[in-house]
């Protein structure tokens, strides 16, 4: 089965803020936004992101090494590239933002210890 990105966490890959970013970056890039039937959640295939992502560093090490070595290059970064990403997104999902209000409430404290 063909592997998805949604755009919501194409804003975490790409270190985006907003998801018109995303959409920019998608369309400088060639990169198609696809969607279900009926469905207005959008995502991309993943394989093509990952191509255009890392292009630059696959023309980069095509002329530093040649093609000889571009396709062991090439899956081993793209491995790599995925457990990172995979990491990333894990790390992401796992943040528990701090307590609120942290600073009010131990300036708080102070003064009512006075």
């Amino acid at each position: 089965m063909i592997e998805r990105i949604y755009i919501k966490e194409l804003t975490v890959l790409l270190s985006c803020r907003d998801i018109r970013s995303v959409k920019r970056w998608l369309g400088k890039n060639q990169v198609a936004m696809l969607s279900d039937f009926g469905c207005t959640r959008k995502y991309v295939i993943k394989a093509e992101f990952e191509t255009k992502f890392m292009s630059q560093s696959i023309k980069y090490i095509q002329t530093k090494y040649g093609k000889d070595k571009l396709s062991e290059l090439l899956n081993s970064s793209m491995k790599f590239f995925s457990e990172y990403q995979q990491a990333k997104y894990e790390k992401m999902k796992n943040y528990k933002p701090k307590e609120k209000y942290q600073h009010e409430n131990r300036f708080l404290t102070i003064l009512q210890s006075m």
